[in-house]
């Protein structure tokens, strides 16, 4: 693997324009676009990022990037009750700032690999909340990006058609194999929380099992996940009424550990779709 070349960042931030109270954060994450597109140079090439010479531009970046992100602290006291809002909010904040201080106690090669994590960070929430993308730079990509690079970039800007693809030529890549895991689990999310084909989902991964060498601990998860997604495709349709008690027995089966000590992953991920699906539109309280 090439660590040299982390091209995650190319991308304007994107916008939570689906919820009523997207304005009141809006300006506030259109101001990370200018640190973090200033950034992206550096984060492509881990040379760039320690050289000395860079190290004033770089530190300007950081501290505007840190400073702009703890505004968003102030969103309306309603978003930070969505599930999860907060948390992730806390653990990006918290990143950058463990990234900014170890980069001014000059050990810039653990800020360059911390600020490795930040598209996944974001992509996890605005995978979350539904979010419009808008792309500072037409979606171009970094042609140096390796596959399991570019899928992740695809990922982190929404781009889920071609990072489906992406995800599926790093799987029948071996020289990606510690990386199977981490990117089953992204074939997955695609799956269950944004296509929500459970029929298509258990086709692939079926195809999957078939054309390519994981390793025994992937092809159980697989074969779960394929047992998970089957149920979901001859379930009938919840209606409305039942979706919030239907959820939350879907995240209590998928959190118990059966015989094998593993949980239900689609179950999990279906259940908290249609809880936050319940919150968003008003069927069900944050408090």
């Amino acid at each position: 693997m090439n660590r040299s070349k982390a091209g995650l960042l190319l991308f304007a931030l994107c916008l939570p324009l689906t919820t009523p109270l997207a304005e009141d954060v809006k300006s506030s994450m259109q101001s990370l676009v200018h640190p973090l597109r200033g950034l992206q140079p550096y984060l492509v090439n881990e040379e760039a990022f320690t050289n000395p010479e860079n190290r004033e531009a770089i530190e300007g970046l950081l501290q505007t990037l840190r400073r702009d992100f703890h505004s968003l602290s102030q969103v309306p006291s309603r978003y930070k009750k969505l599930p999860g809002f907060e948390t992730n909010l806390e653990n990006t904040t918290d990143l950058i700032d463990d990234a900014t201080r170890r980069f001014n106690e000059k050990k810039a090669s653990y800020a360059w690999w911390r600020l490795q994590r930040l598209p996944t960070d974001c992509f996890t929430c605005h995978s979350t909340y539904k979010v419009s993308a808008h792309y500072s730079n037409d979606a171009a990509i970094d042609p140096s990006l390796n596959s399991l690079e570019r899928a992740r970039f695809l990922l982190a800007t929404r781009q889920f058609v071609e990072a489906q693809k992406t995800l599926l030529s790093v799987l029948h890549d071996p020289e990606y194999l510690p990386y199977y895991d981490q990117t089953l689990r992204s074939l997955l999310i695609v799956v269950t929380r944004i296509s929500k084909k459970p029929s298509d989902g258990a086709k692939l991964f079926e195809d999957l099992l078939v054309t390519t060498k994981l390793p025994e601990d992937d092809s159980r998860s697989v074969r779960r996940w394929i047992k998970g997604l089957t149920d979901w495709s001859k379930s009938p349709p919840v209606p409305n009424s039942a979706r919030i008690a239907t959820g939350e027995k879907l995240i209590r089966s998928g959190l118990s550990h059966g015989i094998d000590f593993e949980q239900d992953d689609v179950a999990l991920l279906r259940g908290t779709a249609m809880v936050h699906d319940a919150l968003e539109t008003g069927a069900l309280s944050s408090e």
